[in-house]
């Protein structure tokens, strides 16, 4: 289970608005002086993102409460798939076939952008069916006691 920690910003009946900073795992490593992409890592890190997680088994919430929340490892990784190599087997598919077209590159660039562009939508149709699949949801795990 990926874990991740937030704020509550709103309760509804069954459903949990949490606010979530975005972390970095270059912010804790020793290389981060010298490594391009700390930079990079500081300035996502800075972004927070308001998640809606559904409260089914109930956990008692309220505004302020910092909470733990997570995904199943299975899951994140079959969505990062869907997201990130659909479109680039696309691309490649898209150029092989333009190349077929003829001896000039533009048949294959097109073809290579057409593959791009298929490829996004179609991982972005099927990443909204997946969205409401339960499994790809994040859910409300515990509720972090407040130290006095």
């Amino acid at each position: 289970m990926l874990e991740e920690t937030g704020r509550v910003v709103a309760v509804d009946d069954q459903v949990v608005w949490i606010s979530s900073s975005r972390t970095s795992s270059c912010m804790s490593c020793s290389a981060s002086k010298g490594c391009g992409q700390k930079a990079l890592a500081e300035y996502a890190s800075r972004k927070s993102e308001d998640l809606r997680v559904e409260n089914l088994a109930g956990v008692d919430v309220r505004v302020g409460d910092q909470v733990i929340i997570g995904i199943r490892e299975g899951s994140f990784l079959k969505a990062s798939l869907l997201l990130y190599t659909l479109p680039l087997l696309l691309l490649f598919v898209g150029g092989y076939l333009g190349t077929l077209q003829g001896d000039s590159e533009l048949p294959a660039i097109l073809g290579s952008a057409v593959g791009l562009a298929v490829g996004l939508l179609v991982a972005r149709i099927l990443g909204q069916r997946l969205g409401r699949d339960c499994q790809y949801q994040p859910i409300l795990l515990k509720v972090i006691p407040q130290s006095s």
